[in-house]
């Protein structure tokens, strides 16, 4: 009736250095002869520990409910930039179950949470229009005002798995399911980010004989984010 399993893993990933070797600017000509050359590092390599726990609890044929709760850290060489260790930790979160009356229907449920501190890529640099509300005139804001930070990655995650499945006779199947989630940040200066997700099916099943089958599906997938953004590279 109860089963608990426990998982822990630790891997290590690493990336070769690249060497770029730039012809010298202005090589031979007065004021020149300067040296470009640079080592890039990736931030592929790392380390990776996991750790997770189940419990499952079944006390009859007819229905099952399961908690789970995991731990994820992630150290990355040299990132955000070369010297430093950047570190994302993940905590996991979920539980749900299993309704099964009779050989004809089932239902699942499962709702999981995650929560994320420091998620990578970091936060960006954003440089903000200058354009004030109600204005038609743009300027240039100074410093502080000017820049901030942005993202598009959650700390923290919800999520909502549901599904039906329904077998009325050996000829005829169908299954209806909806996955919900919503994304959230509220840790930058310059965006409280958002995401929602809304994905709906349904599909269905016929065989009226042992030659024919016919089926259908149909999918459904909403997807808002306020995180959309270019982030702009300057040089020079």
């Amino acid at each position: 009736k109860t089963k608990i399993i426990a998982l822990a893993s630790l891997s290590r990933v690493e990336s070769d250095t690249v060497f770029i070797n730039l012809p010298s600017w202005r090589q031979g000509r007065e004021g020149g002869g300067q040296d470009f050359d640079w080592t890039r590092y990736s931030n592929l390599t790392r380390t990776v520990e996991k750790g997770s726990a189940e419990f499952i609890y079944q006390p009859s044929r007819k229905y099952r409910l399961f908690f789970s709760a995991g731990y994820e850290g992630t150290k990355r060489d040299d990132y955000p930039h070369y010297g430093t260790y950047g570190k994302t930790t993940k905590l996991r979160f979920s539980g749900g179950g299993k309704y099964r009356p009779n050989l004809r229907f089932t239902g699942r449920f499962k709702y999981s949470f995650e929560n994320t501190k420091d998620p990578a890529p970091y936060n960006r640099l954003f440089e903000r229009s200058g354009k004030a509300l109600d204005s038609p005139f743009y300027y240039f804001q100074r410093d502080s005002l000017r820049y901030g930070d942005i993202t598009n990655q959650p700390t923290n995650l919800h999520r909502v798995d549901f599904t039906l499945n329904f077998r009325p006779n050996g000829k005829t199947s169908a299954s209806a399911g909806l996955i919900a989630s919503l994304e959230t940040n509220h840790e930058t200066d310059s965006l409280d980010f958002e995401r929602t997700k809304l994905q709906p099916q349904f599909s269905a099943n016929f065989a009226p004989t042992p030659r024919w089958n016919l089926f259908g599906s149909i999918n459904y997938a909403y997807d808002k984010s306020n995180g959309l953004a270019a982030v702009a590279m300057m040089d020079g």
